[in-house]
């Protein structure tokens, strides 16, 4: 069993409700994925790979928009799918968009902060 860091005043039930929760998904991440789009060429990444909800929004996204990511790599995206990955990501999800395009390329961010369960509650 791994080593339980309890806090003063809390017992022992609560400090492996509080991992418990952690573990199965209502601990709130930072959300960030990433869009460039060069002439007609698009690239869409995640950061922070090894978040939950990072991994499981990459997954959706795959399977909704059809996009045949690899796993663990920077992904080459269709352009003309940018427009519905975009209403989905604000609408549905609720992400916050930033647009740091300049003449070269279109650079885009979206990012957020919400659990798996929150998510999944959302889709």
């Amino acid at each position: 069993m791994k080593y339980l860091k309890t806090y003063e005043g809390e017992s022992i039930f609560t400090t492996m409700k509080r991992m418990y929760k952690k573990e199965v998904g209502t601990y709130e991440e930072p959300i960030y994925i990433y869009i460039t789009i060069f002439d007609k060429t698009g690239f869409i990444k995640n950061e922070w790979m090894d978040t939950k909800v990072n991994k499981y929004l990459m997954e959706v996204l795959d399977d909704k928009f059809n996009l045949n990511f690899i796993k663990g790599s920077v992904n080459q995206l269709d352009v003309n799918k940018f427009d519905e990955i975009k209403d989905f990501l604000t609408n549905e999800v609720g992400l916050q968009f930033m647009d740091f395009s300049n003449k070269k390329r279109k650079e885009y961010c979206f990012k957020g902060k919400m659990s798996v369960n929150d998510l999944k509650n959302k889709i």
